[in-house]
């Protein structure tokens, strides 16, 4: 969160923005802080804690965004690192959403169209998962 909440340069939010998928964030305060510091870069402001922290409305919104930018280390390649962590959180995403085809999979009959369904839904995920990241549709 500190990597977001210290950008100080537009094109780094323009790109992590354009390539982030809200649906990868399985926690709910972060994806409130998100979508402030989204709020704030879609009208060209430099996202500014007091007003994310009083957008969320959340107590822990403010003591993760507190924690968050006055933590004294520094982030060397930001630009690698906002890639790494969106490729994380898109393998977690998929890794979970594969998980629970396989497990839907034992449930299902032989042969059946969801059988067939489920199977190519874990086969576009896996390729999915081996692609490099892209741009969202729409962005």
């Amino acid at each position: 969160m500190k990597l977001v909440l210290s950008e100080e340069e537009e094109e780094p939010l323009d790109w992590l923005f354009d390539h982030l998928d809200l649906v990868w964030i399985e926690h709910p305060v972060v994806e409130k802080v998100l979508m402030g510091v989204l709020d704030a870069h879609a009208n060209h402001q430099k996202p500014q804690a007091p007003a994310i922290i009083r957008q969320c409305n959340h107590p822990e919104a403010a003591s993760f965004i507190t924690e968050a930018i006055t933590e004294a280390r520094s982030i060397p390649s930001r630009e690698r690192q906002y890639e790494e962590l969106l490729r994380r959180l898109r393998d977690r995403f998929i890794d979970k959403e594969m998980l629970r085809q396989r497990s839907r999979l034992q449930s299902l009959d032989d042969n059946s169209k969801e059988q067939h369904e489920a199977l190519t839904q874990i086969m576009s995920l896996r390729q999915a998962r081996s692609q490099p990241l892209s741009p969202l549709a729409g962005t």
